[in-house]
């Protein structure tokens, strides 16, 4: 994909680590699977990234309303994770570069996960974000307002309750997909 596609939105793409292998493999019919890692890329000027995280209560929980409850009552922390790739210095870091709003409110509390399994070349490529006081819940197709936190319209209709998170890139210099910051997996545990 063009440098100029992820100035207009988050884009879903293969890193190019991963677009070459799967090139130079290609002439010999593939060799098998190949371990494809999808991501959402994104620059300075991509905007926010919404992720819409639903909630799985059980039968005897029973929500009124618009769901407007508190979010870090069903989830305490959320962990966010990039792809696997090399990545050099001047990359997209995420405890840094990236601002998380969960349920609308900003998370000050973003951890970078120093643990195996969540590192690749020494990088650690994991974060764990906490869930704010005061974010609120909402319905799926809701948007979330920043005067009042409450569920916007589109949302009364619909079953899904869940917390609704925004990514977006506050460091200026990642403006080129070279260094874009990736987001490959969401994981949250409902209380």
């Amino acid at each position: 994909k063009g440098k100029l596609v992820y100035n207009q939105g988050w884009v879903v793409d293969f890193g190019d680590a991963e677009k070459r292998a799967k090139q130079q493999l290609l002439r010999y019919g593939g060799l098998g699977f190949l371990d494809q890692k999808k991501s959402y890329y994104g620059v300075f000027a991509s905007g926010v990234l919404s992720l819409f995280l639903p909630y799985q209560r059980s039968s005897q929980a029973v929500i009124e309303g618009d769901g407007d409850i508190d979010a870090d009552s069903i989830v305490s922390s959320v962990i966010v994770c990039e792809s696997n790739e090399k990545r050099d210095l001047k990359s997209c870091k995420m405890q840094n570069d990236l601002k998380f709003m969960i349920g609308g409110e900003e998370a000050q509390v973003v951890n970078s996960i120093d643990a195996a399994g969540f590192s690749y070349v020494g990088r650690n490529i994991c974060v764990q974000v906490l869930v704010p006081a005061g974010a609120k819940t909402t319905r799926s197709g809701a948007t979330i307002t920043n005067n009042d936190n409450k569920a916007g319209s589109g949302g009364k209709g619909s079953d899904n309750i869940g917390i609704l998170i925004e990514v977006s890139i506050t460091n200026k210099l990642i403006r080129s997909k070279e260094n874009a910051c990736n987001l490959s997996h969401v994981i949250w545990q409902s209380k």
